[in-house]
């Protein structure tokens, strides 16, 4: 194996997620096709990191349902994501309407908040000291 090329995303609504992930959190449309028969493929990336892929799939099955918004246990994050002014990106999420699941934490290694995104995942967002 050499990279990791994406990672699968249960939701409810593509263009809700796609919204979301695009217009409240940054992330721009890497892929948005139709395949089959009405089948839709969305994969979203982070403008700087086209290499890795996040896919919105579209929870089709009961068992699917049962998982969105679950697809980690409560104490921890689905997603962990890294920046380089982690206030800035806070003021623009409470702008944008995200809902943090945290205070601003800060440690000798970093700074660190917890939020949620439309199905109540949690994500990670760090800065490193």
């Amino acid at each position: 194996m050499q990279r990791v090329k994406s990672f699968i995303l249960l939701v409810n609504d593509q263009q809700a997620a796609l919204d979301y992930y695009t217009e409240k959190l940054g992330f721009k449309v890497h892929t948005d096709a139709m395949f089959g028969e009405g089948n839709r493929w969305v994969t979203i990336c982070l403008p700087d990191e086209e290499d890795f892929e996040i896919s919105l799939a579209l929870a089709k099955t009961d068992e699917a349902k049962a998982l969105v918004g679950k697809q980690s246990d409560p104490e921890n994050a689905l997603l962990g994501l890294t920046t380089e002014d982690i206030e800035a990106d806070i003021e623009s999420f409470k702008k944008s309407g995200v809902e943090l699941a945290s205070d601003l934490i800060d440690e000798p290694y970093g700074k660190f908040v917890f939020l949620k995104d439309l199905y109540g995942n949690r994500l990670y967002l760090h800065q490193d000291k």
